[in-house]
């Protein structure tokens, strides 16, 4: 069967910190709308949790890689998905992808080409949105902290940055190799995650003009799916993904910041320009050879703004008694309510007495 004659799918990777979450919310609020222009979005198993994505996909491999038969169902009822709704278009979307076994490469090669194996009914093209390196590692870091409770997430920036490139992701010729060695060179699509860049500047007019959906105008616009810690909270975050009863209580304390996640006016930078510059320069010759192979130019990057950034050395005496204030606060706040409940409670109970 030649590619022509296959249903075509675009199997959307990552790369994380590109705006994934948001693309996977417009697919996922526009499911029928969409279906009814020709794009297929799969659903998420009923249940699952990660209800915008396709984690279920990225979880098989990993249950296909320890031997588990049942992987390549999921795999086999997409295909039957896909053929059943016969449409011009389908779509994955999945940005975990990119962390594929990032520790054990061999494994990940081999996960990477058992997924083009079930994969061969269709003509896929993967696509790949790549953010210049010390943006990218710094947006990470924010990520990991704030959302995991692991001993990544309780390393200083600066470990974090060692380790990221001591396993390789960084340095995108030879993440996406894999990929083109798997599915074809020809069927892999880069796309430079710069405002610039994509077509209105955001991910989701980029990408479905990518695929070939046109006048998305009237479709529901999800509101931002991720929201950054502010310099202040993300020194609180990882003191606190430090102590020995973090994971228990990680919801709670992220509930006490509920205000500050987002960036707000807090716009500190843990890279300086010369520092950030020392990285992209570490990686230029392997983005050269990404933007030569799969985006047929010589650069895969704008040249950085030049911008004074103000650099975040810690919390200052305020700061810190600010986040001690807040704490404090947020913990009374929830002890009264919880008086409140029990004084609901024995009012009740002597009512009924």
């Amino acid at each position: 069967m030649d590619a022509a004659s296959k249903p075509k799918l675009f199997f959307h990777i990552g790369q994380t910190k590109t705006g994934s979450t948001s693309l996977q919310a417009f697919m996922h609020a526009n499911r029928d709308a969409l279906q009814w222009r020709g794009l297929f979005y799969p659903a998420s198993p009923p249940g699952d949790r990660h209800i915008l994505k396709q984690r279920f996909l990225f979880d098989s491999v990993d249950q296909a890689a320890k031997g588990s038969g049942g992987a390549e169902f999921v795999w086999t009822r997409l295909a039957e998905q896909i053929v059943q709704r016969d449409a011009p278009i389908n779509v994955i979307s999945e940005e975990v992808f990119w962390h594929l076994f990032e520790d054990r490469p061999q494994r990940r090669r081999t996960a990477v080409q058992w997924m083009a194996k079930q994969l061969a009914h269709c003509d896929v093209h993967i696509v790949c949105y790549l953010r210049r390196q010390s943006d990218w590692v710094e947006s990470w870091f924010n990520q990991i902290v704030k959302t995991d409770v692991s001993q990544t997430s309780r390393l200083s920036f600066e470990d974090f940055i060692a380790r990221q490139e001591r396993l390789g992701v960084m340095d995108y010729q030879q993440m996406l190799a894999v990929w083109a060695e798997a599915f074809g060179a020809d069927r892999v699509i880069v796309r430079p995650w710069e405002r610039g860049k994509l077509l209105r500047g955001n991910i989701v007019d980029d990408f479905c003009d990518l695929v070939g959906l046109k006048d998305m105008d009237d479709l529901k616009r999800p509101e931002d799916q991720q929201s950054s810690l502010s310099a202040t909270a993300l020194e609180a975050m990882l003191s606190f993904n430090r102590q020995p009863t973090a994971a228990a209580h990680k919801l709670k304390f992220t509930e006490a910041f509920r205000d500050e996640l987002a960036k707000g006016s807090d716009k500190r930078f843990l890279l300086s320009a010369e520092q950030a510059a020392e990285i992209d320069a570490r990686y230029a010759e392997s983005n050269q050879q990404v933007a030569r192979s799969f985006c047929h130019t010589d650069s895969l990057f704008s040249p950085p703004a030049e911008e004074a950034r103000q650099l975040f050395s810690g919390l200052t005496v305020n700061e810190l008694l600010d986040v001690v204030t807040r704490l404090f606060v947020a913990q009374q706040r929830s002890m009264d309510a919880l008086s409140c409940r029990l004084d609901e409670l024995e009012s009740r109970a002597s009512s009924s007495a």
